[in-house]
């Protein structure tokens, strides 16, 4: 710190100095309001006397004029006036009627003879009025004293106007003011003068003792001997020199402390850095609200789950997120406040309070999303409550879905198990006929064989699930042949011909499993047989497509299928038919998806109500030199 660096920056830096010029300026204040307050005095009470003599000397007139007035004797009023105005400082005399008009005036000028005022001006007479009165008046160029009286005898005579100067009294106040500068100026140079004679000796010693404390950074050992000077001043001698030891010491401590503090620091910053880094990629959303309920702190995903902007944060409270959610969710929302209540109540598993609560939520914007929302009460005021969120979605749909694909392999293995279990029922405990008892036992074995073509099937999508293609048999095939054998060994139902087929001139080259894509296409040919009717034909057409890829279409002209029920068309257990007329598993279609896309291929259907179904199979041709196995493939 510099020296002067405190206090005002007009006073001195020294402290000797600093005392003379704040003693002086103490002095001089004093002398200054006690001259102004004599001025003021002074001024006032010459001020009064002055109005007390106008006003004395309005009254004196007004008595004298009253029989001029009477006898209308105007001389008589001119003598009087012209007598009248010779009196110390009075500058005007004017005397007038009941009606305001003048009878006669005089005025004199300063170093000049008394004039007679020829033709005076009437004045107001309603500004008059009835009673004595004095005043200042501040409308000519100097101020002037001005006492106004009645001439009555018993009815109003008239008035008698009396203006006083004010030089004299401006004068004396002048020479207040002087006499208070010259005595401030004395006053302060003699103030002076003995602050330094009696502060020599205290600032000789206070001198010694700051250079001995600007020179305690030093090693430690400093010490301050003062021979001669004041007891206070061998007291603060004393004390600085203990003041060394123990600032010695408190300077190794603090070393220590800031190295300690500076580790510290770097934990903490790479700690922050860490958990900054862990919020920001985190796909959980986390916030934090005061005691207020004003937002303090969120990450992206927070803002990106519940559906807000980043430039919203500062404005948003524990208040309007509950609105904000209570507007975007579907269903039964009970509100965080309930969450945090149930945080409040909650019991953990060892009896102590888990301070805890979970809530869920679906929303239906900014998209179709379901959330746990865990709720916390922190412990201090920035932190005071916590949100955590976290996106459910795809677990909520996994058990949708599960709990879906349940049921409805329940209700399938259900179906086959209650004609096997009511035949061999009958059969058990009645006597039929061999014929009788042949039909049904054949209903039976086709019952079990549906039942085992629902097992297989759940097999392989389990196994297709699990394994990724790991069992595929790949290799290097023209997808005209596998075609055209797939409808060599397709079974018609009876009364229905073969599909119509279509191939390329040119091979069409494909990396695939011939067996499991063979399955593929019997379900889809499969399929467009069973919805469709007798008569109607069915058609395979193979052709290049593109993007370098080959198309199979199969093309049935049945009853159809409406957008919703294309859109469903791949999930398990799905049927287009609900009426249960056409037999089948409702797993085939979600069978031929998971092979093409083990194949990089793809599957579409176009379906429209009464005029049929279209089922496109895209597979990629190979175009160069690839490997399949361990056998090299040419394009």
């Amino acid at each position: 710190m510099t020296p002067g660096s405190s206090g005002p920056r007009w006073l001195p830096a020294r402290l000797q100095r600093r005392l003379q010029a704040l003693v002086g300026i103490a002095v001089l204040a004093t002398l200054i309001l006690h001259g102004w307050y004599t001025i003021d005095e002074q001024s006032a009470q010459a001020r009064r006397g002055l109005e007390n003599q106008a006003l004395s000397l309005a009254r004196t007139l007004s008595a004298a004029t009253e029989a001029p007035i009477i006898t209308g004797n105007l001389t008589g009023i001119e003598e009087l006036i012209l007598h009248s105005i010779n009196f110390s400082g009075v500058r005007s005399i004017r005397v007038l009627d009941a009606q305001g008009h003048p009878l006669g005036g005089v005025a004199r000028e300063p170093g000049q003879e008394a004039r007679l005022l020829l033709d005076p001006k009437p004045l107001d007479i309603e500004t008059l009025g009835r009673v004595p009165r004095v005043g200042i008046d501040r409308s000519a160029t100097h101020e002037r004293v001005v006492a106004v009286h009645p001439i009555e005898a018993g009815n109003l005579l008239g008035w008698v106007r009396v203006e006083f100067d004010t030089d004299q009294w401006r004068k004396n106040a002048t020479k207040i003011g002087i006499t208070s500068v010259v005595a401030g100026l004395l006053a302060l140079t003699g103030m002076a003068a003995l602050l330094a004679l009696l502060l020599r000796a205290p600032m000789r010693a206070l001198d010694e003792a700051r250079r001995f404390a600007v020179s305690l950074k030093a090693p430690q050992g400093q010490r301050l001997d003062v021979a001669d000077g004041s007891i206070e001043t061998h007291e603060l001698a004393q004390a600085l020199n203990q003041a060394s030891t123990a600032l010695y010491e408190s300077h190794v401590e603090l070393q220590d402390a800031v190295i300690r503090l500076r580790k510290q620091e770097t934990v903490l910053r790479d700690s922050n850095t860490q958990l900054a880094t862990i919020f920001a990629v985190s796909p959980d959303g986390l916030a934090t609200f005061d005691k207020t309920g004003r937002l303090k702190f969120a990450n992206g995903a927070f803002h990106r789950l519940v559906g807000l902007a980043a430039h919203q944060a500062p404005t948003l409270t524990i208040q309007s997120l509950d609105e904000h959610l209570r507007a975007a969710s579907t269903g039964s929302y009970p509100g965080l406040d309930a969450s945090f209540e149930d945080a409040s109540d909650r019991i953990g598993d060892q009896g102590e309070r888990s301070n805890e609560g979970r809530l869920r939520v679906s929303l239906a914007r900014p998209a179709p999303v379901v959330l746990e929302v865990v709720s916390r009460h922190g412990s201090s005021d920035s932190a005071h409550r916590l949100l955590y969120l976290r996106d459910i979605t795809h677990e909520f749909e996994v058990d949708r879905m599960k709990s879906e694909f349940l049921a409805a392999a329940a209700h399938e293995l259900r179906t086959p198990m209650s004609t096997i279990y009511g035949f061999t029922e009958l059969m058990m405990h009645a006597e039929f006929s061999a014929e009788r008892r042949q039909s049904m036992l054949g209903k039976v074995y086709r019952q079990s064989q549906a039942m085992m073509e629902i097992v297989d099937r759940l097999l392989d999508l389990s196994r297709m699930e699990s394994r990724q293609a790991s069992d595929f048999d790949f290799e290097r095939v023209d997808l005209r042949t596998v075609v055209s054998d797939t409808i060599d060994g397709l079974v018609t139902p009876e009364r229905r011909d073969r599909p119509a087929l279509a191939l390329p001139e040119t091979p069409c080259w494909v990396r695939a499993d011939a067996r499991r894509l063979t399955n593929a296409l019997k379900n889809v040919l499969s399929n467009a047989y069973k919805y469709s009717e007798a008569g109607t034909p069915v058609s395979v057409r193979v052709g290049r497509g593109a993007e370098g890829r080959v198309e199979v279409v199969v093309t049935d002209h049945g009853i159809g299928m409406t957008p919703e029920q294309s859109a469903r068309v791949f999930e398990r257990f799905y049927r287009a038919d609900p009426t249960g007329n056409r037999l089948g598993t409702g797993l085939g279609m979600s069978v031929v998806k998971e092979v093409i896309q083990l194949h990089d291929g793809s599957v579409r259907v176009d379906s429209t109500p009464g005029e049929g179904t279209t089922v496109t199979i895209r597979l990629p041709l190979i175009r160069a030199v690839e490997t399949v196995g361990s056998s090299t493939l040419a394009a």
